[in-house]
């Protein structure tokens, strides 16, 4: 579940970027990987486990991405691997992703993220841990905040099989775990423009395309894509972060549902 999961966002996010949105906010990330930290270790890596830094920068060099979680650990460890990173453009910010005006006005990430500009939202696999109710409140609360063309990834758990999910959410003690639909998806996205194919298992999904195929099993994650209107984004260029001198807006520019969310994976997803 966990690989299928990274693998949708890495084609959402790389779909993002060539709508021209070059800036991305992962909330709730767990721990990035550092995909040049691990070639530098002589280590293999393939595109679908490359961090979203990387994913979108290869679309264009400039595309600046805050991670942001509420566990210092996470915000450290970031923080450590900025160096591998390149430093200019990525950000780690501690922050309850629940809190969506807090999270935009956060000064840590608004020293790379400039929300009067279009965002690409990340809420991978952490909307299962709140009531359907409060991942719509969630959900909403970017939306209406976001600028015009912005977008919101989405990606949660299904357990089609009720007797699994039942055993799964008694094993797993950190949080109270919600069985999702993809009626749960499309509703966490009112309001935005749902990109084909909708709200789908995430294997074979294609922003855009028509063709997700069906689950193999009777645990998947599902995904769905919501872009805010707008009247025209300009396509994608490859641009370099020094030929545009790219910076953050000027200032002025796992646990109980009560916990801050974040998306370090359980067990029982790997």
């Amino acid at each position: 579940m966990a690989r299928a999961n990274c693998a949708f966002i890495a084609r959402a996010v790389t779909w993002a970027a060539r709508q021209g949105i070059s800036q991305f906010a992962d909330l709730g990330s767990g721990f990035p990987v550092a995909a040049e930290h691990r070639q530098a270790e002589g280590c293999g890596i393939s595109r679908l486990d490359a961090d979203i830094h990387a994913t979108a920068r290869a679309v264009n060099q400039a595309a600046r991405v805050a991670y942001v979680d509420h566990d210092p650990e996470v915000t450290d460890h970031v923080d450590a691997l900025l160096p591998y990173f390149g430093f200019r453009g990525v950000a780690a910010v501690r922050a309850d992703l629940r809190d969506p005006g807090a999270i935009l006005a956060n000064p840590a990430l608004r020293k790379v993220i400039d929300p009067a500009e279009p965002i690409c939202v990340i809420l991978g696999l952490v909307l299962h841990y709140v009531d359907a109710a409060a991942a719509r409140e969630i959900a909403a609360g970017y939306a209406q905040r976001l600028a015009p063309g912005s977008c919101i990834v989405i990606t949660v758990p299904r357990f089609d099989d009720p007797q699994l999910f039942n055993q799964v959410r008694s094993a797993y003690t950190p949080a109270v775990l919600h069985n999702r639909t993809r009626e749960d998806i499309a509703s966490f996205l009112a309001g935005l423009d749902l990109i084909r194919p909708g709200a789908k298992p995430v294997a074979g999904f294609r922003p855009g395309w028509d063709d997700a195929l069906q689950p193999s099993g009777s645990a998947y994650v599902l995904g769905g894509i919501g872009r805010k209107p707008a009247d025209r984004l300009r396509p994608a260029r490859r641009l370099s972060q020094k030929s545009t001198g790219s910076q953050a807006a000027r200032p002025a520019r796992r646990r109980r549902t009560a916990a801050p969310l974040s998306r370090k994976t359980p067990r029982f997803m790997r």
